[in-house]
């Protein structure tokens, strides 16, 4: 579109006809269509902490739930979502009826969702020692949708802060579990020492992310794992003997120096 001055001084709009009869020619009218259309077709997921009735009808009365659905979405009656209750299944999900303190919803659809233990080649437990918040919520929302099973939080010698919101926590796994599609949140653990959560992952192959070595792309066995991240300031020496103690090899994830939210996501990628 330009705009050109007419003879009175005044403006007059002027339309680019050539350029929109060549879009349309290169591009054509039903794809314009078909992509707005298509755009406007996405079914949102919602994670519900109450089981879902597959005798195909559900009455919804979590209050923030609700909230988000009437408020934020605005969804009206004959609208559909996909529900899931951390089953490992999802529903299809249409609104019958819904007024202040709930929503009732017809079940249309029952299927088997996205399981990290399933759908993946591994299982990743991770382990890290708590940072800064923005950085931590960083660490629970990307390893949430790259398909880490656990979260424990960890204080260290070095750790920058002795507690975290669990609560925001929460909220940030739900939603990063919403948008990328799986059907079981990850379990956030308590705040723990160090020993404790070496003890209480000896069930996986447990590996330390350290830069007091160099050996890296080693190649590991197994379909679990516990990895271990430090702070900024690395591991300590008391904590380095500590994992040694346990025979927990360090591994190094390369010459550069990470911060720990970016090494954090680089060693869970190598696994999952």
């Amino acid at each position: 579109m330009s705009y050109a001055r007419s003879p009175n001084g005044d403006f007059s709009i002027t339309v680019g006809i050539n350029m929109i009869f060549c879009l349309f020619k290169v591009i054509g009218p039903y794809s314009i269509i078909k992509v707005k259309h298509s755009q406007t077709m996405r079914i949102h997921r919602f994670y519900t902490t109450s089981s879902i009735d597959t005798t195909g009808k559900y009455v919804l009365t979590d209050e923030m739930l609700l909230h988000q659905l009437i408020h934020v979405f605005r969804y009206k009656t004959g609208q559909e979502v996909i529900l899931f209750d951390g089953s490992g299944f999802e529903y299809k999900a249409k609104i019958t009826d819904r007024n202040k303190k709930s929503i009732t919803f017809s079940i249309e659809e029952k299927k088997e969702g996205l399981v990290q233990t399933k759908n993946l080649k591994s299982e990743v437990i991770f382990c890290f020692s708590l940072i800064k918040k923005d950085n931590i919520e960083h660490i629970l929302q990307k390893g949430t949708e790259l398909g880490v099973t656990e979260f424990y939080p960890l204080i260290s010698e070095r750790s920058e802060k002795k507690d975290f919101n669990e609560e925001r926590g929460v909220k940030i796994i739900t939603e990063a579990v919403e948008q990328s599609g799986w059907s079981i949140l990850p379990v956030l653990h308590k705040i723990q020492d160090l020993e404790s959560v070496i003890k209480k992952t000896q069930d996986s192959q447990q590996i330390v992310f350290s830069t007091v070595t160099q050996e890296k792309n080693k190649e590991f066995d197994g379909r679990k794992f516990a990895l271990f991240v430090g702070p900024e300031g690395g591991w300590s020496d008391t904590e380095l003997e500590l994992f040694n103690q346990y025979k927990i090899e360090p591994h190094s994830l390369g010459e550069q120096v990470l911060r720990a939210e970016t090494a954090a996501i680089s060693g869970v990628s190598r696994f999952l």
